[in-house]
């Protein structure tokens, strides 16, 4: 019996000691890849959060860090260890090494109000990821259907066109003005007006609403005039709410999610509430169906109507304040279309100059400078830094196009 017992104790001692010695290796081999270096004067609980803060955007804020600590450095914002690249080497790690690892979106309370409990593609991760993302590329963004649907995007320029010069005729006036573009703090959009085409001190005409009166239900007067502002604003509150920092991401307890002292969550409530009455229009159908459906109209409206416009305006204020650069491009068509017909899309092949004025405006300016946060899944390597699961990563999409090593200027 004592030999037994012996025998047992001695199995398990060696167990252990192999255990241990197997546990020493395995943390030697993750850490011999050192951590990214993070910037200093975090504070206890909320981390580096207090280094955002300011009238300076948040990417500027974290272009400059990237200045003092380099181009993948680590922050605290919360319980959340966050990565932030800026280069484009760790941004391949990211994408070709480590894509399946960062397939993941954080979890965000943006994801459950606005995103439909996570229905919507822009906010969900894995398999319904994957599936509705396939979905959207085969059935609404494929070349077969942007091809079917080529005349409802020539109707529209038409239309605005249209509009525009119709307004214009109506106040008299030869040219349009638009504000220089010195503006580091306040919204492009605010400076430039991008909603009011034209404006005087008697008249103003919003062509947005004309768009979105065709958008919805394409009937006009009053009350559609006054439902579509609606919706415009609602998508305006969309977007701002989700930039803003919401202290349940940073502290996912419940507590912090029903306090809701600074009122986004219930603001979040009351713009899905809204949007989902307009979505309904066209989704009749069973429960899950119309989710899926509702979720994904959404996402492609409303990713799709800020980020164009947005660029629109910066490409706009741009050429305008680089005349030679506009009247180069102003020949180009001039060479390859002419005035007597409409820019069609087969002629953008042969547009190369204009092509480039706006990659190069998408360089500058891009419309999201901060791209959607991804989620390890795992422990893996980013620009030669150990990422340990859990880790959210986050691209500085504005510092990373303004690398002198990439581009000639900024």
């Amino acid at each position: 019996m004592t030999s037994i017992f012996t025998q047992i104790l001695v199995a398990l001692s060696a167990l252990l000691l192999l255990y241990k010695l197997w546990s020493k290796k395995h943390r030697q081999n993750s850490n011999s890849l050192k951590s990214a270096p993070e910037p200093a004067g975090a504070w206890p609980l909320i981390g580096h959060f207090h280094l955002l803060v300011g009238q300076v955007p948040v990417y500027r804020i974290l272009g400059g860090l990237a200045d003092e600590n380099g181009l993948v450095f680590g922050l605290r914002l919360g319980l959340n260890k966050t990565l932030v690249v800026s280069s484009w080497e760790a941004v391949k790690d990211c994408f070709t090494t480590n894509d399946k690892i960062l397939a993941k979106r954080p979890t965000s309370v943006a994801g459950i109000y606005l995103g439909y409990d996570y229905a919507s593609f822009g906010f969900a991760d894995g398999p319904y990821w994957r599936e509705v993302r396939k979905l959207a590329l085969q059935e609404l963004l494929s070349p077969r259907r942007l091809e079917t649907l080529k005349h409802v995007r020539e109707s529209e320029i038409h239309s605005g066109i249209k509009e525009l010069y119709k307004t214009l005729n109506k106040l008299h006036i030869s040219h349009v003005s638009i504000p220089s573009c010195n503006f580091p703090n306040r919204s492009i959009q605010e400076r430039c007006g991008y909603r009011r085409v034209v404006r005087s001190d008697n008249f103003e005409h919003d062509y947005n609403d004309d768009c979105w009166k065709r958008y919805t239900n394409g009937t006009q007067g009053v009350e559609s005039t006054v439902e579509v502002r609606s919706v415009r604003e609602h998508i305006k509150e969309f977007m701002y709410v989700l930039g803003q920092f919401i202290v349940a991401d940073a502290f996912p307890f419940p507590p912090f999610s029903w306090i809701d002292y600074q009122g986004h969550i219930k603001s979040m409530k009351r713009i899905t509430k809204g949007l989902s009455t307009i979505f309904e229009r066209f989704t009749r159908f069973g429960h899950t169906r119309e989710t899926i459906i509702k979720a994904t109209v959404s996402n492609l409206i409303i990713a799709g109507n800020d980020t164009t416009s947005l660029h629109m305006t910066w490409l706009l204020c741009l050429l305008l304040n680089n005349k030679r650069v506009l009247q180069r491009a102003q020949e180009e068509l001039d060479t390859n279309v002419g005035r007597e017909r409409w820019v069609q899309e087969s002629d953008i092949k042969n547009l190369v100059y204009l092509q480039a004025i706006i990659k190069e405006a998408l360089r500058l300016y891009p419309p999201g400078p901060l791209a959607v946060p991804h989620e390890a899944m795992e422990d893996c390597c980013v620009g030669g830094y150990h990422v340990p699961k859990g880790t959210r990563v986050m691209f500085n999409l504005w510092k990373l196009h303004r690398d002198p090593k990439n581009v000639g200027g900024t």
